[in-house]
């Protein structure tokens, strides 16, 4: 019997997957239509006795295909995750094999793919099962098992590339568990009947103009095909379609090509204006139908990315009438003056020792790159575009660029997502410069595609964190300069897109999950530009407001759902809006901001101003008056500076405030007659953990000012993330403003705020937690595999006694709960705590003079 599920849900998880993963980079027409498993000696297998034909899997036993173990296990190149022990089945339909089962039973078949152990963390789902009923008719049955079947969610859909086992069981419905099962031609299979694969599905083109796509068209089966391809009559749809061949016949396993054509009409669709259109192919006349979708696009005036030609005739004028933006532009004029465009870094010199992993430039060559993309569209010399050009043709050189690599610079994760991004920025910024063969823009659009590739696994295992926010911004960025709206669909609706950032990691209160200014700012800037970027395509993702996600959690690969070190990766509070934008990332800054626009530091993150050039971005792209109040004049932005503020009397900074799920109440002095920078801010924290940022510190006096000076702020004792201090010392409660049991570590729990009052005579809090104490992560954070703790010391030329009573970054021994409640008074400053269980404990205040 065949399983199978929706058509409409197989399309939506195909659509996650706008190009094709496969073992090299030839694409489609390197994929075969199916893989056996073992072959018909099932080779690799255990648990199976070898017939005539086929296997026999006698019940209540297993049979399991296991790859060969490759000498490497788990390594990296450049960026990329891989395993040589295991099989990428990422990019097929799903299983197939025959069964035949004793005649008059039933069998509950039971499939599960299964990943090897991980080297550091469990990332990658350890397996996934699916079940199917085979009945007992005679003869063979055919079974088809889609991935949608197996007990996995699309947002994890990574382990796929990691499959080191298929194992098959199952269970008898009558009860019985003796019974032979016979098996053969356990296969991989692109899809259910015909296969369509495209290496790309989306392109936009000017107005009568035709984009073309390749098709390579398959047969899954193992009996010849006379497949029809045809386009989905779409009514309302006003560019001209059309396939060729019309009709092909394909022996068992075979591939051929068709080229699908759109035509984008002379008028009628403006600038960025698109359709979809679908490819359907039914092989011999039957079901089911396989699809195809493509995005067809008229291109839009470049650039379009940083800023539309418009956007940068403003930039221009501003030049020519302000003073703060003429001497802006000669700093952007006199880097790319300096420039010069470097060789790409060959061995020894492109190995990154801190990172592991081999690169193309050092980092500072990117942020040349970027100012000379300014300069570029600001003076129109076109000297500056061509030292653009011979950046990215190096960038893109098979032999020393990025797909010889697989990173484009030498530090981590975050900066490659934000340097990548002044790629695609880049090379948008220079498509109306002729300064790029046709040759050259397919080189460079081949090492986007391999970008994207790159962090594909990253971003489908469940982690919607800063990393993964910056890696999606600079794929988006590079479908929009490619003009591929498929693919710029998949960073905007799909896992780890636009849409997920936002309904996802944004709290109810405004702020972003990972609890830290920086980070706020940091996604806010990337979702801003990001919808920014859009909007020439017709997409309008700056005012939209999308339904709020009510899970607790923005990380769900397993480790996170069961994590390490004390951390949680939840968001705690309530929820009280049931939608989530852009917006509401920027409306909780300036509530936290003082009279100067400086935040109080944030568990990992510090006391920052975020007033000035950070707030004009945000007001360029909402005009809000509130946004407006925290720029100086004095220091402006020349990318996105409005010229002419509003005038504001908006004074946030004089009000008390607290924000429920970041945990943070801000009491504020409300003396009459006296200046803003005489009152009294007090800062008292409960709130979500943060993940790796948050610190462990709730009912915590986080922050006390007057005069601009504070005593106090969570970094105020600072290792850097790869000290083993940073875990073991930096975000652990002795270290923290709070009352201390036992000089031991608290445990992060959700907390209650009890009381909150605002008024003339006083501004009041109070807090309270329940929680256990434990020694901290013993040595910190383990960040690599086969780091151990003296590793870790002689690499940062400290010492510490060694423990026998814990592994390396295990917590314990816990104490009981202990209640905590603290109150806090301002017009005159009172911070009281109280503590139950006193008895036999020893309690420690840090103390501020």
């Amino acid at each position: 019997m065949k399983c199978y599920l929706a058509t409409g849900l197989l399309s939506a998880i195909a659509a996650f997957f706008p190009f094709n993963l496969s073992a090299d980079e030839n694409g489609a027409k390197s994929l075969p239509m199916q893989v056996e498993l073992g072959g018909k000696q099932f080779a690799g297998w255990s648990g199976v006795e070898s017939t005539a034909d086929g296997a026999r899997l006698r019940l209540p036993g297993e049979a399991v295909f296991q790859y060969p173990q490759g000498p490497k296990g788990w390594y990296i190149e450049g960026f990329r995750t891989k395993n040589d022990s295991t099989g990428d089945w990422r990019a097929f339909y799903g299983l197939k094999m025959d069964v035949k089962v004793p005649e008059g039973r039933t069998l509950k078949l039971l499939a599960t793919l299964i990943t090897p152990p991980p080297a550091l963390r469990q990332d990658y789902l350890p397996e996934s099962p699916a079940a199917c009923t085979v009945g007992g008719a005679a003869g063979w049955q055919h079974v088809t098992l889609p991935w949608p079947l197996f007990d996995f969610d699309k947002t994890q859909i990574a382990f796929l590339q990691f499959i080191q086992k298929l194992r098959l069981t199952g269970i008898f419905t009558d009860g019985k568990p003796d019974g032979d099962v016979q098996l053969k031609n356990i296969r991989l299979t692109m899809a259910p009947v015909i296969a369509l694969k495209a290496e790309v599905l989306g392109r936009a083109v000017q107005a009568g103009g035709t984009a073309h796509y390749e098709v390579t068209v398959g047969n899954c089966t193992d009996s010849a095909q006379e497949v029809v391809l045809s386009i989905r009559k779409d009514i309302w749809g006003t560019m001209i379609t059309a396939v060729e061949p019309a009709q092909v016949r394909l022996a068992p396993g075979a591939t051929t090509s068709c080229m699908v054509s759109v035509q984008v009409p002379q008028g009628g669709v403006p600038p960025g204006g698109h359709e979809s259109q679908e490819l359907v192919a039914s092989g011999n006349g039957g079901t089911p139908l396989a699809k195809l979708s493509f995005i067809t696009a008229r291109d839009v005036p470049r650039p379009s990315i940083l800023h539309t030609p418009e956007g940068w005739a403003n930039v221009r004028t501003n030049v020519a009438k302000y003073d703060w933006a003429r001497k802006a532009q000669d700093d952007y004029v006199k880097a790319a003056d300096q420039w010069r465009v470097p060789d790409a870094a060959v061995p020894p010199d492109n190995f990154s020792a801190a990172e592991k992993h081999a690169f193309v430039f050092h980092v500072g060559e990117y942020k040349s790159l970027y100012k000379t993309t300014v300069a570029w569209q600001l003076t129109r010399n076109k000297a500056y575009a061509e030292k653009i050009a011979l950046f990215l043709r190096r960038l893109a050189d098979e032999k020393t660029g990025y797909p010889s690599t697989f990173a484009s610079m030498d530090q981590g994760g975050p900066q490659e997502g934000e340097n990548w991004q002044d790629v695609a920025i880049a090379y948008d910024a220079i498509l109306d410069a002729g300064v790029l063969t046709d040759d050259e823009k397919r080189s460079i659009d081949h090492t986007m595609r391999l970008y994207m590739e790159t962090f594909e696994s990253a971003l489908t295992v469940g982690n919607d964190g800063n990393w993964s926010v910056a890696a999606t911004t600079a794929c988006l960025f590079s479908a929009l300069a490619m003009g591929d709206l498929s693919v710029a669909e998949r960073y905007l609706y799909g896992p780890c897109g636009f849409t997920d950032y936002v309904t996802k990691g944004i709290m109810d209160d405004g702020w972003w999950w990972e609890c830290s200014s920086g980070y706020n700012f940091w996604v806010a800037s990337e979702l801003t530009q990001s919808a920014l970027a859009c909007q020439p395509w017709g997409i309008d993702l700056l005012h939209h407001e999308f339904p709020a996600s009510l899970s607790p959690y923005a990380i769900v690969n397993p480790w996170a759902l069961n994590p390490p070190y004390g951390m949680l990766f939840e968001k705690w509070g309530p929820n009280y809006r049931n939608t989530r934008s852009v917006k509401q990332l920027w409306d909780a800054v300036p509530l936290a901001a003082d009279y100067r626009g400086i935040t109080f530091g944030m568990n990992d993150g510090h006391e920052e101003f975020v007033g000035g050039a950070r707030m004009e971005l945000a007001y360029y792209a909402f005009r809000d008056p509130a946004y407006a109040a925290l720029i100086k004049q004095e220091d402006r932005d020349l990318i996105y500076g409005v010229p002419e503020l509003p005038a504001s009397t908006a004074k946030p900074y004089l009000n008390s405030v607290f924000a429920e799920n970041i945990g943070y109440a801000l009491l504020r002095s409300q003396t009459e007659n006296r200046q803003p920078n005489d009152q009294i801010q007090a800062v008292f924290k409960i709130g979500s953990q943060g993940g790796f940022h948050g610190h462990f510190d709730r009912v915590s006096l986080d922050n006390i000012t007057r005069y601009g000076r504070s005593p106090w702020n969570p970094e105020s004792i600072w290792w850097g993330y790869p000290n083993f201090m940073y875990k073991f010392y930096v975000q652990t409660s002795v270290a923290s403003n709070m009352v201390v049991v036992d000089q031991k570590q608290q445990e992060a729990v959700p907390s209650p705020q009890l009381l909150f009052f605002s008024g003339k005579m006083m501004q009041a809090v109070v807090q309270e937690t329940r929680a256990r104490w434990s020694n901290e992560p013993y040595l910190g954070m383990q960040y690599s595999p086969g780091d151990t703790p003296k590793s870790q010391m002689r690499k940062n030329k400290q010492s510490l006694p060694p423990v026998t009573d814990r592994k390396y970054g295990a917590l314990g021994p816990f104490t009981e709960p202990v209640l905590q409640r603290r109150l806090g008074i301002v017009n005159i400053p009172v911070s009281r705590s109280f503590l139950d269980k006193l008895e036999k404990r020893d309690l420690c205040l840090v103390e501020i003079k």
